[in-house]
């Protein structure tokens, strides 16, 4: 502290560096006021240039301060940070100006070199300043380059030409992360954590630091047993990666990215589809007609029930207390499953095994009758939305690879440049966490890839990645062979995806969970905002060098042109 304190001796005055810099942050200031009154007519751009305008007074504010102490000197220690929190706070406002404007040439880059230097002026101040008088003029002037950097940046935003938006064709995963964050199309943020604070400037950095020490550890031995990259490599790597690419270590290990790291262009992370890239994806279809709702799952049943899809049944509805029931009471009479009628990934479920007529036991152990079964669910649904459905067993020719969960085939479709649906991956998934009997491992699923054209199996993996580097040719519990095993049924999954998806025609991309039952393939459910994580992990493949990459391409270019006309009327 007592560094920091030099800060706030009386000097002489302003010396004409600090001249200069107060200088060019209220011009900088003026600059941002007149954007922000030419752009009155757009909140979001108003207020960015406030924000803007507000950083380059605080710049200024922080220049006074340092120069005349204004009676601090007894309280030297708070005055000597006060200008350091004024530099960050206006590097913040500035540089999230800059940010509106990433589409456009050179904004980003200038906004961070002065970030840089903005840093390095700061820890010359507050450890160096008072040790020589030649550092103390090496840190004004990092303070002037800093200023003049985010001040050319906000001019530059304004007359900078539109990048180019053309990449190789597999680089897809690379071009859903620029379109993502030079346009802002980001939603409500959900991988790798809900919440906002972790995705702004700073502290994204640390989080992804705190990521790297809480996946290396788990992963990056094994991974230089199977890649023969060194664990100081991989850090590199996925610091690299983290700053640059925003692609987090969990992802880095699932993606077999430490075998080829320039392969993360081509790979399409849970960072962009789940943060708003499906969602932007979508809504390219958003005006097509038909049924659209495929996070209800009732609504989603009726649909395919009246379009001729088979799906699984839904018996009842249990909501607010009350019971809506959609079969004949004979139907109950079967072993039940009880899922939340909007939830997804098995988060809340219940069974209910028949042991004798329109009787069950329950999860616990305890037998109940109809009346009560519906009495417990009808006090659950003052919490949660419930619907009750017969319990699906698998179709023998895959029933050896389960015990009591039942087998999900994940299939993807996405419409081409026609608008027809094409399947594009096929996946075989273990639901580990529904098998208690099986030893436990750092896996919730197992799974393999299904070729689409033969329905054969490929060899099967986690999705943890401390288990990144294991596979198997034969299931680990059962010992049946999975890689090479062809499922004649394949071919009916995956044109009950194709129908579904017709009927479903408004959406741009889905992954289908399909069950294959006695009695032929049923679809679970639709997800519109699928997760690419795990087909990519299990072809062992990027996004980019498959069959979906060429068809996602078409939808980008899309999605770009509408980006780009709609900047073009923001910024007239």
């Amino acid at each position: 502290m007592a560094a920091l304190s030099i800060r706030v001796a009386p000097t002489s005055g302003f010396t004409s560096v600090a001249a200069a810099v107060e200088f060019i942050a209220m011009g900088g200031g003026l600059w941002a006021a007149f954007q922000a009154w030419r752009r009155r007519a757009a909140p979001e751009l108003r207020r960015a240039w406030i924000q803007a305008a507000v950083g380059a007074l605080l710049i200024a504010a922080a220049r006074q301060i340092e120069a005349r102490p204004f009676g601090l000197e007894a309280l030297a220690p708070v005055a000597a940070l006060a200008p350091a929190a004024l530099w960050i706070c206006a590097g913040y406002l500035i540089f999230a100006c800059g940010r509106r404007y990433a589409m456009r040439r050179h904004v980003v880059a200038i906004m961070q070199a002065a970030v840089a230097v903005e840093i390095l002026a700061l820890a010359l101040s507050g450890v160096l300043a008072g040790a020589d008088p030649g550092v103390a003029r090496l840190q004004e002037a990092c303070e002037l380059l800093s200023v003049l950097l985010f001040v050319s940046g906000l001019v530059v935003a304004q007359f900078a030409s539109i990048k180019s938006y053309r990449f190789p064709p597999e680089e897809v995963g690379k071009r859903a992360r620029r379109l993502l964050y030079d346009f802002g199309i980001e939603a409500p943020p959900r991988y790798p954590a809900p919440y906002p604070i972790l995705f702004e400037p700073g502290a994204r950095h640390l989080f992804i630091i705190a990521m790297i020490a809480l996946f290396a550890p788990q992963a990056a031995r094994a991974a230089s047993r199977a890649s023969g990259r060194g664990v100081g490599k991989q850090l590199f790597d996925m610091l690299r990666l983290g700053f640059v690419e925003r692609i987090d270590a969990k992802s880095y290990y699932v993606h077999d990215l430490y075998r080829a790291p320039a392969r993360a262009s081509e790979t399409l992370t849970r960072v962009e589809t789940k943060n708003g890239i499906n969602r932007a994806l979508q809504q390219l279809r958003a005006n097509w007609p038909g049924p659209r709702d495929m996070n209800d799952k009732l609504a989603f049943w009726r649909a395919c029930e009246e379009n001729g899809v088979a799906s699984a049944p839904i018996l009842a509805c249990v909501e607010g207390g009350r019971v809506e029931r959609l079969a004949d009471l004979s139907r109950f009479d079967g072993d039940l499953f009880v899922k939340e009628r909007s939830g997804r990934g098995g988060r809340f479920t219940l069974n209910f095994e028949r042991v004798g007529p329109l009787r069950y036991r329950d999860d616990g152990g305890s037998e109940i009758d109809f009346e009560d079964l519906i009495a417990r669910l009808q006090k659950m649904s003052e919490a949660r939305r419930l619907m009750v459905q017969p319990k699906l067993r698998n179709h023998p020719a895959i029933s050896a690879l389960a015990d009591q969960s039942l087998i999900v085939f994940r299939v993807m479709t996405c419409m081409d440049s026609y608008g027809a649906p094409r399947v594009t991956h096929g996946v075989m998934r273990l639901l580990r966490r529904f098998e208690p009997h099986w030893p436990k491992t750092q896996d919730s699923d197992w799974g393999c890839a299904v070729d689409v054209d033969t329905g054969a199996f490929g060899p099967m993996t986690g999705d943890a990645p401390a288990t990144a580097t294991i596979w198997f040719e034969r299931h680990p519990v059962t010992g049946e062979q999975v890689a090479g095993r062809v499922l004649q049924e394949w071919g009916a999954i995956a044109e009950l995806a194709l129908r579904a998806h017709r009927v479903f025609a408004s959406r741009v991309l889905v992954g289908w969970d399909i069950a294959l039952t006695p009695d032929g393939a049923v679809i679970l459910e639709g997800n519109s905002n699928p997760d690419f994580s795990y087909i990519q992990r299990v072809t062992r493949t990027p996004v980019g060098r498959s069959q979906l990459g060429a068809l996602l391409n078409v939808h980008f270019d899309a999605l770009t042109a509408q980006l780009l006309e709609r900047t073009a009327a923001r910024d007239r």
